[in-house]
């Protein structure tokens, strides 16, 4: 399960990090689950009735790990360590904007995206292609 994956990565990184997720509803349940392992983590994204406090915790430092949708892909200026693509977004260009919220300004970064090519509801064969052509 990636969720495992995704803290057996975030423990010795302790890093800022943004987990891309497609769904609001998995958002919440990584940020639950990930405090439920000890790394303090937020949800982010439109349903919340207040969303600028969780973005503020996380731009603060108060938390290291913000689990986001496409709300957080573009026009919300944060520079992060890590990026993780827990799924592919609909389209390629949302990809590259994900990943570049990491290594801005000079700075080294890490993207790490899962694809789970059995399940074919998260896993667009054209995105693949055209993130390989990039």
């Amino acid at each position: 399960m990636n969720l495992e994956i995704i803290v057996t990565l975030l423990i010795p990184l302790i890093k800022r990090t943004l987990v891309f997720v497609k769904r609001t509803c998995i958002a919440d349940y990584i940020a639950i689950r990930l405090d439920a392992y000890g790394i303090p983590a937020v949800s982010i994204h439109r349903q919340l009735v207040d969303v600028q406090t969780p973005i503020d915790m996380f731009n603060k430092g108060e938390v290291n790990v913000a689990i986001v949708t496409q709300y957080f892909t573009r026009g919300i200026d944060t520079e992060v360590d890590v990026v993780i693509n827990y799924d592919l977004p609909i389209i390629a260009a949302d990809f590259i904007h994900r990943c570049g919220r990491t290594g801005r300004n000079g700075n080294i970064g890490i993207a790490i995206t899962f694809i789970d090519f059995l399940d074919p509801e998260n896993y667009n064969p054209d995105v693949i292609e055209q993130i390989i052509e990039v």
